[in-house]
């Protein structure tokens, strides 16, 4: 059908929107027809005919209505594919075919309104300034987790003082909004750790200094991403009553507590390497997560460019997707699951949107190829991580899907590693903790 389609003219709407105006030979219509209800009538039984000896003057009365119908889709999609291609536009989405016409040129014409990719230009890489952070795993850092695992295995013991941070405190609260009780906002003899960080700003530092017995209301607000629609961004009041407060005892450094936490000699000495060398990887993993994320913020604030409605609206179907399925993991039923308000979800879906896009314009332009060898080290890396490394490497090798989109994580790896080597860098050192929570 290459010298028959006409693209008669392509009209540019809101942002990415077009719409093109495509005619095709009528006869194209006639002649597939008459293919089509031959083809018909040689498997067709109808009674008073044998079967493939229906005349095709019949089967047209009879199902003509229906072959012309897949016919014009199926012609219509191939003269839209061949306009797309002629004309070397990039769809971001499915085109929405809105005319259907027959013109005195024995033409049938026909409009399909679609959004294109955008032309992205990408920043001079050596332009960008991202800082990036790094730590160091010293003896201080260690014990400090050490610390952390005695007060987890510690006890806690009731103290007849005010509440400190680092204290757990045991209480009721109940939170109002104008005046009424909201759904989620209220429980009973609940234990909190204070500098623990689980409730909004502002609620566990406001329980400092009380002691059991005390009564105050909090006055807060609710963050306007919280995932309750109700009081998400709403200023709310929580009634709060203090039964008691404890202090933890850390659990005692011996040998005991060495094997409790996992190291079979129960050595000290043991559990400190054990530690240092987790650290030390887990500190390489969330720097190297912090650089990737630092680098693509300074991309997305470089470039400009507009952003397919139909790709943002596809990203938040898949997050909200990807929400419900941990909520269903965590045992909460399907039918319990609220859907979360698109303006929650939108800031972010933009983002992974826009990311996306010039991480494929980037591979495009500077024709980065996967790295096998970095496939294959990354695949032994994930199999030291279990009891039988070889069976997983086995399991990667079997499974192409799986390889493939480990393969596109070490892609946009190389992305990164490729920016990163042209910008300018600055390197921010923080403590181990700091690192970890932002890199999360």
């Amino acid at each position: 059908m290459s010298e028959a389609i006409s693209v008669k003219k392509i009209e540019k709407g809101d942002g990415l929107t077009r719409k093109i105006l495509i005619e095709i030979p009528a006869a194209a219509m006639t002649e597939k027809l008459d293919k089509e209800a031959k083809q018909l009538a040689k498997t067709k039984s109808l009674k008073g005919y044998r079967r493939g000896k229906v005349p095709l003057s019949v089967i047209k009365k009879m199902f003509g209505d229906e072959l012309r119908r897949n016919i014009l889709v199926e012609l219509m999609e191939q003269a839209f594919e061949q306009a797309l291609q002629e004309k070397d536009l990039r769809i971001a989405s499915n085109p929405v075919y809105e005319e259907v016409l027959a013109t005195k040129d024995d033409v049938i014409a026909f409009s399909a309104s679609f959004e294109v990719l955008p032309d992205i230009k990408l920043p001079v890489f050596k332009k960008l300034k991202v800082t990036c952070i790094r730590t160091e795993v010293n003896d201080e850092a260690v014990n400090h987790v050490l610390e952390r695992f005695r007060r987890q295995l510690g006890k806690w013991k009731v103290v007849e003082r005010k509440a400190q941070k680092g204290d757990l405190v045991n209480m009721d609260y109940v939170g109002k909004l104008k005046g009424e009780a909201f759904d989620g906002g209220t429980a009973r003899s609940v234990d909190l750790e204070l500098g623990s960080k689980q409730f909004i700003e502002g609620f566990e530092e406001g329980l400092i200094g009380l002691k059991a017995g005390d009564e105050k209301d909090l006055k807060l607000k609710f963050p306007k991403t919280y995932h309750a629609e109700e009081v998400a961004g709403q200023k709310v009041t929580f009634e709060i009553k203090i039964h008691a407060v404890k202090s933890c005892e850390p659990a005692a450094l011996d040998e005991s507590f060495v094997r409790e936490i996992g190291i079979a000699s129960g050595k000290l000495e043991d559990l400190q390497t054990e530690l240092l060398n987790t650290m030390v990887r887990e500190a390489e993993e969330a720097s190297k997560h912090h650089a990737k994320r630092a680098i693509f913020v300074a991309l997305r604030e470089q470039a400009k460019f507009d952003l397919p409605n139909a790709l943002v609206d596809q990203e938040i179907h898949r997050m909200r997707h990807d929400i419900q399925q941990q909520f269903i993991k965590s045992g909460v039923k399907q039918a319990k699951i609220p859907e979360l308000p698109r303006d929650i979800l939108e800031v972010e879906a933009k983002q992974r949107v826009k990311t996306g896009l010039l991480l494929a314009e980037t591979i495009k332009q500077h024709e980065l190829k996967v790295d096998e060898e970095r496939v294959d080290e990354a695949i032994v890396s994930l199999a030291h991580q279990y009891q039988d490394a070889n069976e997983v490497i086995q399991w990667y090798n079997d499974n192409i899907e799986e390889r493939r989109k480990l393969a596109s994580v070490i892609l946009e790896d190389q992305v990164v590693d490729l920016i990163r080597s042209q910008a300018k860098i600055t390197e921010k050192f923080v403590d181990y903790e700091e690192l970890l929570n932002l890199a999360n």
